[in-house]
């Protein structure tokens, strides 16, 4: 957990320094959902309906998907790289309910990493690799917004423990009842909200929706590593 801690501090504090261009930041956001989406149907699809195939492990994915629909109504988008500077004249007005709903995001994700395993859990690879980008455009949002330095570094650190919290929530509840019950409900909900989040960005991925060979060959990179895990 400590590395993806330091993948957002650190992306996040970049974007303070440097600035990338918007083909930049989209191949690694396009990356990053082909990632994603590879393993959701490689690894945790399967591992969902191998512990219960009824209806209602389809209606938990479809909730899912739908609370991420809720939550980019306050984060506006930033978990996909979308980073809305001219809306931003409200200050922190503007931005709490953003990192709060990002906090919130990144807490769900954090649920299924129980255990001492989490390090090989592709999940949290996924989860890592698609932090790269989202953070440094929140750096940069938060750079842009002018606001105090000490209240972005918090913010920043806010966003950073919010997954290694989800974690630590779920190895406390292992030690007071069934983890297992517990961990495929988590699953599904990770599982709707990846699939909403990684076919939002390969979607957006191209301008005008039109994808170029280097954003094909991208996604297809992505969709490959993440499969190794399955094959292995």
């Amino acid at each position: 957990m400590l590395l993806l801690v330091v993948v957002i501090i650190a992306s996040s504090m970049l974007s303070w320094l440097i600035s990338l261009k918007k083909n930049q930041l989209r191949l690694q956001l396009s990356f990053s959902a082909a990632f994603l989406l590879a393993i959701t149907f490689s690894t945790i699809l399967p591992e969902v309906f191998e512990h219960d195939s009824n209806q209602l492990t389809a209606i938990v994915i479809l909730g899912g998907f739908f609370l991420q629909i809720i939550l980019e109504a306050f984060s506006h988008g930033i978990e996909h790289g979308h980073a809305h500077l001219h809306q931003s004249k409200n200050g922190l007005t503007y931005l709490m309910p953003l990192t709060l709903s990002l906090c919130i995001h990144s807490f769900l994700e954090g649920l299924p990493l129980h255990g001492d395993e989490a390090f090989e859990n592709p999940i949290y690879w996924g989860i890592v690799l698609h932090n790269i980008p989202v953070s440094f455009t929140f750096g940069s949002l938060i750079q842009g917004m002018q606001i105090p330095r000490k209240t972005g570094i918090f913010l920043i650190f806010a966003f950073a423990l919010s997954t290694p919290l989800g974690w630590l929530s779920s190895f406390f509840i292992s030690q007071i009842g069934s983890i297992h019950d517990f961990h495929h409900l988590s699953l599904a909900v990770t599982v709707g909200i990846f699939l909403h989040i990684s076919t939002t960005i390969i979607f957006e991925a191209g301008e005008n929706h039109k994808y170029n060979l280097q954003k094909m060959l991208t996604i297809l990179f992505g969709f490959a590593l993440g499969l190794l895990p399955g094959l292995l």
